[in-house]
């Protein structure tokens, strides 16, 4: 009886360390990353969707893409148009996976890839809600890799250096949420 209280509580033991090194991978890339899920107001989607203007052939971005409202709102908009949501961390990744098993376009793909480093050349409009420390970052990658033409809709925080051709105050606002900046490159 003893032995199998030992091993039943190794068992338990093992189970909450296993359990813990998976929360750990899981959620850890969400508290270090440079770009935080920030949850968007779902009534600023069509808002954030006009300013894309997505067209049929257009290739959509969502960096950072959270639980992926957006992209899977303009997957929906515009089956014409290949949206990809990108995020570094898993569980928004797996829970965006997870709120598109519905949509019935097959224009929608999730990524978990690192924004500053991915190849974005093929980009016609990009999406992002990211603090201002990481469109630093983005804006001379932007500036040298995207094409000409190509509309970057920034929420809430504008790119420092470069003068938005629009700015759009949201009509649903939250803490944030509050505008957009509408960006040529």
């Amino acid at each position: 009886m003893e032995t199998f209280a030992i091993l039943f509580y190794l068992l338990i033991l093992f189970l909450l360390c296993a359990t813990l090194l998976f929360l750990l991978y899981c959620i850890l890339p969400i508290v270090i990353t440079r770009a935080p899920f920030i949850n968007i107001n779902p009534r600023a989607v069509p808002e954030i969707l006009k300013a894309l203007d997505l067209k049929g052939g257009s290739v959509f971005y969502d960096l950072g893409c959270g639980d992926g409202r957006v992209v899977r709102a303009a997957a929906e908009a515009q089956p014409g148009a290949r949206c990809i949501g990108v995020d570094k961390a898993h569980v928004p990744v797996w829970l965006a996976r997870w709120r598109a098993r519905n949509v019935k376009t097959k224009n929608l793909t999730f990524l978990r890839e690192n924004i500053f480093t991915m190849d974005l050349s093929d980009a016609t409009q990009i999406y992002t809600f990211l603090y201002p420390k990481p469109m630093q970052i983005l804006l001379p990658r932007f500036e040298n890799i995207l094409r000409p033409g190509t509309r970057v809709v920034d929420g809430d925080f504008p790119i420092h250096g470069r003068t938005p051709v629009r700015i759009i105050p949201l009509q649903h606002q939250d803490k944030f949420g509050r505008t957009l900046y509408v960006y040529e490159f």
